[in-house]
């Protein structure tokens, strides 16, 4: 694994095989004195909102720029010197190759006083790093495609909408719901949600229902009836 060049990155985005958008191509120093845009070996990126974080404070966050990454390259967020130097940090997260979308950064006051963060001043570092050969498992995930803004933690889901209340009698209802599972209906009666409090999880809802349907994963599903 190699981590890519100010140059290597440039060429990345001319190629497409990595989104930075708006991409300044230069290093550019924002009023607050801090840099933001591409880096030596990275780049810099720029908060969305104002935000006031109270001391030892937590808030999530989002940014300027929309990141897209192949299967070949995989993207970390690290602090930006200044702000660490103030005890403001971000959690140094890993996005996985084939993720593409608005990253949420998760922001802490370590300082014993309120940090105002200004809207558009440079806030992380993003450092690329290249894969030996492209991943044949690119994310697929529940944080795929995120908006600009804030997106808090998203709890896996089981099975979703792909299940219908029809597929299932009463009586393998009520066996569900004796064993501890939960079941949230909308208007439609689609299943949106089944959870177990020892449940697997499932990368996919098709993953969840084909388990769910040969028995495996789910306690006692000899027990249903499927209409």
């Amino acid at each position: 694994m190699s981590i890519l060049s100010a140059q290597s990155i440039r060429e990345a985005v001319g190629r497409g095989n990595l989104e930075i958008d708006p991409f300044v191509d230069k290093k550019v120093v924002h009023p607050c004195g801090m840099s933001y845009g591409l880096t030596g070996s990275g780049y810099d990126l720029r908060i969305q909102d104002h935000l006031f974080i109270p001391a030892g404070g937590f808030a999530l966050v989002t940014v300027m720029e929309y990141i897209g990454l192949d299967s070949m390259t995989q993207a970390v967020v690290l602090d930006k010197s200044t702000l660490a130097r103030q005890g403001i940090s971000c959690f140094n997260t890993k996005f996985e190759p084939g993720w593409f979308g608005y990253p949420t950064i998760e922001v802490v006051n370590h300082s014993m006083f309120t940090k105002h963060l200004e809207s558009g001043q440079p806030l992380c570092q993003m450092e690329f790093q290249l894969l030996d050969r492209p991943t044949e498992m690119p994310y697929e995930g529940k944080y795929q495609n995120q908006p600009q803004e804030p997106v808090e933690a998203i709890r896996e889901e089981v099975v979703r909408s792909l299940l219908l209340d029809r597929m299932f009698s009463t009586a393998g209802r009520d066996v569900f719901d004796r064993q501890g599972y939960s079941l949230m209906i909308d208007e439609d009666t689609a299943i949106r949600d089944i959870n177990y409090r020892d449940a697997v999880l499932y990368d996919t809802p098709e993953e969840a229902l084909k388990a769910a349907l040969s028995g495996k994963g789910f306690p006692d599903l000899s027990l249903w009836t499927v209409s």
